[in-house]
């Protein structure tokens, strides 16, 4: 293994910290890498008082990723709209420096955030959309049980063609199912 790929993360120095006002400031600080406050659609990085405002709202449920062997957050998954049983939220997650990434830890803190989501009961189903060129993270999400819905091109659904966003479905029913899988395979 050379300087440039690090070791894959350990799933158990990750740890889930539940997003609350107290802490949105850790949040503030993780949006404020231009791709990561761009990929949500912002016009520029959110600031404290502002997720705080949210948050308080109670349209945005999310989570802190943690990683204890360094002692600092690496990511967050956030879901927006108000939970509930029998909600359907809109998901995404981040992980802001590159060199985490490398680490391949996208599935292992979105599979851990789907299963708090799902967990928790904070909601039936979760869609999420992402990048249709990323075939990293297309051929991830299937890999984790995620169900394509469609493609779309400039925000209408395409049959066929050119494509430049993918949305995808994660029920509760694929959740329990993609859980059995983790335990028998």
């Amino acid at each position: 293994m050379n300087d440039a790929t690090p070791p894959p993360a350990n799933p158990d120095d990750l740890q889930l910290v539940a997003l609350t006002f107290d802490n949105a400031p850790v949040l503030a600080q993780l949006f404020e890498e231009r791709d990561v406050w761009r990929n949500f659609g912002y016009e520029c990085a959110p600031s404290s008082f502002a997720l705080r405002l949210r948050l308080r709202q109670g349209d945005v449920t999310g989570l802190l990723f943690y990683r204890s062997s360094t002692q600092r957050y690496v990511g967050f998954a956030l879901a927006f709209g108000v939970p509930g049983p029998q909600a359907s939220l809109e998901f995404a997650i981040a992980v802001p420096d590159p060199a985490e990434r490398r680490r391949n830890i996208g599935k292992i803190v979105g599979m851990k955030a789907v299963s708090w989501f799902f967990g928790n009961e904070l909601c039936a189903k979760l869609w999420a959309w992402g990048d249709a060129k990323n075939t990293a993270m297309v051929a991830l999400v299937k890999s984790c049980g995620w169900e394509i819905v469609g493609y779309e091109q400039g925000g209408r659904q395409m049959v066929d063609g050119p494509a430049d966003a993918v949305e995808v479905r994660m029920t509760r029913e694929g959740w329990l199912a993609w859980c059995a899988t983790q335990r028998t395979g």
